[in-house]
C-alpha cells in the first residue's frame, strides 16, 4: 500500500480507511508516523474485508494496537 511512503501520519490512514473500506491487504511497513491510532482507524473501517495486514517496523506501536486486533478478531466476526 504504502510502498515507500514512510512519512503517511494517522490522519492519512484514517482518510484512507474511509474512503477504502474495503481493502483485501494493508501494508504499512516502515511508516515511521504510523501510531496505535492509524492502526485502530483500519481495524474499525476495513477489518470486515481485510485479509492482511502488514505491521512490520512499525517502532510507535504498542500493545494496544495489537490488543485491539486481537479482540477485533475473536469476536467470531472474522476466521483466524
Amino acid at each position: 500500500m504504502a510502498n515507500g511512503c514512510t512519512s503517511i501520519t494517522d490522519d492519512g490512514i484514517l482518510v484512507l480507511a474511509k474512503l477504502c473500506p474495503r481493502l483485501h491487504y494493508v501494508s504499512v511497513e516502515g511508516i515511521r508516523n504510523l501510531t496505535d491510532d492509524g492502526v485502530k482507524h483500519l481495524i474499525a473501517r476495513c477489518l470486515d474485508e481485510m485479509e492482511k495486514l502488514d505491521l512490520k517496523k512499525i517502532s510507535k506501536l504498542t500493545d494496544a494496537a495489537f490488543e485491539v486486533l486481537v479482540a477485533s478478531t475473536s469476536t467470531g466476526d472474522k476466521e483466524q
